[in-house]
């Protein structure tokens, strides 16, 4: 098991390594049907975010609409409200999705 540290250095100019250390993850459960509409809700957005990117009438555009009808459908079927947390949780995976795309792009040249 690797181990992330981060290197200190002092006004002397002495540098040390501290390991990271994170919160322990508290107890906290979801119910299914929160997970199901979570889950349902970033994929939906993904989706979203495609199909904008693709001429309307192309086949691809057409199969990501019906991508997107099938997880409506599956959200439906637990659908629930999410509470505050989960919001939160939700908007940070969206965003660390986004910037590890953007990041991965610019490493291959694709994106500046």
């Amino acid at each position: 098991m690797s181990q992330l540290y981060t290197r200190e250095v002092t006004s002397s100019g002495r540098t040390t390594y501290k390991p990271v250390t994170t919160e322990p993850p508290t107890d906290y459960h979801v119910e299914s049907e929160q997970v199901t509409t979570l889950l349902s809700t970033l994929v939906i957005s993904m989706l979203m975010s495609i199909e904008t990117q693709l001429p309307p009438h192309a086949k691809i555009a057409r199969e990501v609409k019906l991508l997107e009808a099938a997880v409506l459908r599956f959200a439906q079927l637990n659908k629930t409200k999410l509470d505050d947390p989960l919001i939160a949780v939700g908007i940070e995976t969206w965003a660390a999705a986004l910037m590890a795309m953007q990041t991965g792009l610019q490493r291959i040249g694709v994106a500046q």
